[in-house]
């Protein structure tokens, strides 16, 4: 496996480039970007220098999360959840442990605008790294508030029937890692911090 590291995009944009015209025309490829934009962008100077780049896939690393987690989200009867979708839930989450007063901490500004969309950024980061509501509540504040906030989130979630995008996230590497990439994933392509850090970078981040 070929591997760059480097702060320069326009280096890291030009050994892509030609790595995907090395390849491109011998096997089907799939570019990540962060945005969907940006792979079009990269697959379209391609082709604007060569005879093109046939059977290239463009999409995100979330876009290619819920292609692999299909399967496992129909078994289990869960709906995706939305970026938007999640912060709407966060709200949620914080209206009920206020109403439940359960937040110490932060009770004096989480009813403020922009605490929700923290929260779910927060939450996800959370969540991606796999740490407890009982890891956190072990740290003390702000981490216990944390704590009691995630915890809330996760019982939304299975009382909803959804899956977040760090549960997508892990979806999506189990059926990697038992090599479940088969046919109909690719028919679908065809088709188609420590704990503690993340705890004072949401404790910093207020812009309510």
């Amino acid at each position: 496996m070929k591997r760059l590291i480097s702060s320069h995009t326009s280096q890291r944009l030009l050994v892509a480039q030609d790595w995907i015209e090395e390849i491109s025309h011998s096997s089907e490829l799939l570019v990540l970007a962060p945005t969907k934009a940006a792979a079009d962008d990269l697959v379209r100077s391609l082709t604007l220098k060569s005879l093109g780049v046939p059977g290239a896939h463009r999409m995100t690393l979330s876009q290619l999360a819920a292609i692999l987690a299909t399967a496992r989200l129909g078994v289990e009867q869960l709906t995706a959840l939305s970026p938007l979708s999640a912060e709407a839930l966060a709200a949620r989450t914080v209206q009920r442990c206020l109403e439940k007063e359960a937040l110490n901490y932060f009770a004096p500004v989480a009813s403020m605008p922009g605490f929700g969309r923290v929260l779910a950024s927060t939450i996800f980061e959370l969540r991606l790294e796999g740490i407890s509501p009982g890891v956190l509540a072990a740290i003390g504040e702000p981490c216990s508030d944390l704590a009691v906030l995630l915890e809330a989130y996760a019982q939304e979630l299975a009382a909803q029937a959804l899956a977040d995008l760090a549960s997508l996230f892990g979806f999506a590497l189990e059926t990697v890692e038992r090599g479940v990439l088969a046919q109909s994933t690719v028919g679908r392509l065809s088709s188609s911090p420590s704990h503690k850090s993340t705890c004072s970078r949401f404790q910093s981040n207020h812009d309510w």
